[in-house]
């Protein structure tokens, strides 16, 4: 039995913050996934390895402005801060992703997740590259205090194409990565 005013009353239950980590696993391991086919991707679209990296650089421009796509930047700064952005980006869209669907389309066997992630992945990418990237990125650059023209780097400098692949990648990883439920009572 409970007494009243326990921590217990406060705090969700275990398995609660446990789905929820998992969740966030599954969109870290996502976004990774996304970024690896942006490199081979990007390998096999220019024939050259010059750079398969380049879409990091790109997002390092979130915190560097255009100086991140110059010679001069320190590439592992620029790289390492862009993967924790892409990291932790992945971990927040991709928690809640996998537990809606899971919660109302867990039963979805693999051929109908691979349809959901492709529209669903270009609904994300039009909302991301265009709603969000379009003002978020100028906001940050401001508030960051950063030295240079404010503008939407991102979705200047990475091809709509490209950035609808990768978030069509993103989203069947996170759908494709969930074990089937049980289908609903109907």
């Amino acid at each position: 039995m409970q007494r009243a005013g326990t921590l217990s009353d406060v705090r969700p239950p275990r398995d609660t913050i446990g789905r929820l980590v998992a969740a966030a696993g599954v969109g870290v391991l996502a976004a990774w996934a996304a970024l690896a086919f942006s490199a081979v991707g990007s390998i096999v679209v220019t024939g050259a390895p010059a750079e398969p990296l380049h879409l990091l650089r790109v997002y390092a421009t979130f915190r560097y402005g255009a100086e991140a796509l110059g010679a001069d930047m320190h590439a592992p700064a620029a790289i390492g801060t862009s993967m924790l952005l892409y990291s932790v980006t992945g971990a927040v869209i991709g928690a809640p992703l996998y537990l809606v669907y899971r919660r109302w389309f867990g039963w979805h066997t693999a051929p109908w997740r691979v349809l959901n992630s492709a529209w669903l992945g270009v609904v994300m990418w039009l909302v991301n590259y265009y709603g969000v990237l379009s003002w978020a990125q100028p906001l940050a650059l401001r508030v960051l205090r950063y030295g240079g023209e404010p503008r939407a780097y991102i979705a200047e400098h990475i091809p709509g194409w490209v950035a609808a692949a990768t978030h069509v990648t993103f989203v069947g990883v996170v759908l494709l990565l969930q074990g089937p439920t049980k289908e609903p009572d109907r």
